[in-house]
């Protein structure tokens, strides 16, 4: 993390899902901990979600955005999923 101006603040794409996990954008709608991970991979959060969701709060300057950050935040979901791998039943 790196402060960039007076209000804003840059994340890492790993560190914007990290902060996502821990409820950091709850107050954006973004769900927190499982229910971030399950909303993931049934699609109804995006990285994109959660990159929109961080420059609304100045975690992140608009102008970061690009495809490379945005994969970077996809990736990152992927430690999150074998934190919390699906039971047997739902594959």
């Amino acid at each position: 993390m790196k402060i960039l101006g007076q209000d804003t603040i840059e994340t890492s794409p790993f560190s914007l899902v990290s902060l996502a996990y821990q409820g950091g954008l709850c107050s954006q709608g973004i769900p927190s901990h499982g229910a971030l991970i399950t909303a993931h991979r049934s699609r109804q959060i995006s990285a994109l979600d959660l990159i929109h969701s961080a420059v609304a709060l100045n975690r992140l300057p608009s102008d970061l955005v690009n495809q490379g950050y945005l994969k970077a935040v996809e990736n990152g979901f992927l430690f999150y999923y074998l934190s919390h791998p699906r039971s047997k039943s739902t594959l």
